[in-house]
């Protein structure tokens, strides 16, 4: 693909996000995340410690940041824009924005890159859609929409345990 590294950032335009998920209702679908698997080490600054099972010893667990979610057109494709030189990983989101399928890879894109696929588990001899192009194709690449915590990765101690302290305790 061509590449462009004036651009801080790449896209990616997916056909049929309920491609290869033949298992779930396409209309379930009305979300992709983007999310990082977060490198080692963890901390409670960026996120992933919580208590362990023996104790107060704190262990590693929030193994992802989230980047943001993308909203699905009618038509079950989506076209958004992916941080380059960051290993991602997409998700398939129901309308509460509750995960119903994961991508158990990652893929990277470099600046300015512009990507298509067919949607889930396609091969390069897939054939998937018809002549007209998907629907978010003819749109610019959409930003993902971050959570209500930003980009951070969500930590126990600093983001749940607070919760549960205020309205559980």
């Amino acid at each position: 693909g061509v590449i462009d590294p004036t651009v801080d950032y790449a896209s990616c335009v997916v056909s049929d996000v309920s491609f290869g998920c033949e298992d779930l209702a396409p209309e379930r679908i009305r979300y992709v995340r983007v999310a990082e698997p977060i490198g080692w080490p963890y901390d409670n600054q960026l996120g992933g410690q919580r208590y362990g099972e023996k104790g107060p010893t704190l262990i590693n667990w929030t193994p992802i940041r989230i980047l943001g979610d993308i909203p699905v057109e009618a038509d079950g494709s989506a076209h958004f824009r992916v941080p380059p030189d960051t290993a991602v990983y997409f998700q398939l989101l129901d309308e509460n924005r509750m995960e119903l399928r994961r991508m158990r890879s990652f893929i990277s894109f470099q600046p300015g890159e512009q990507r298509a696929c067919a949607g889930c588990h396609e091969t390069r001899g897939s054939v998937v859609g018809s002549a007209k192009p998907p629907l978010a194709a003819t749109k610019p690449p959409a930003k993902p929409i971050l959570p209500p915590w930003g980009d951070r990765p969500v930590s126990f101690l600093r983001d749940i345990q607070p919760i549960l302290d205020r309205h559980c305790v």
